[in-house]
C-alpha cells in the first residue's frame, strides 16, 4: 500500500524500529528483513508469545531472541500444548 503521509495510519514513531531492532537483525540476519520487522513489531506491541513455523531463521535462535525480547516463541504444531499452557 502507498499512503500519503497525512493519510498514513499511526504516527512516525509507529514506523521506526525499536531499541531492539539492530539486535534482532544481528541474531536472525540482515537478509531476513521481513522477519526482523515482524519480530520488532511484535516487541513494540508488547507481545508475550510469538507463533511461527520458521524453524530456520527464528525458532533456531529462540534462546537468544527470548533473552532480548522477553517473549516466548512457539511452533504452532510442535509446541501447541506448551503454547496453550502459556496462555492460560
Amino acid at each position: 500500500m502507498n499512503f500519503s503521509w497525512e493519510n498514513s495510519p499511526g504516527s512516525w514513531e509507529d514506523y521506526k524500529g525499536s531499541t531492539k531492532y539492530v539486535q534482532i537483525q544481528e541474531i536472525i540476519g540482515r537478509e531476513n528483513k521481513r522477519d526482523v520487522k515482524h519480530l520488532d513489531s511484535a516487541f513494540k506491541s508488547n507481545c508475550q508469545a510469538f507463533l511461527t513455523r520458521d524453524k530456520g531463521d527464528i525458532l533456531s535462535k529462540t534462546n537468544e531472541l527470548e533473552e532480548i525480547l522477553k517473549m516466548k516463541f512457539f511452533h504452532p504444531d510442535d509446541d501447541w500444548v506448551e503454547f496453550c499452557k502459556f496462555i492460560e
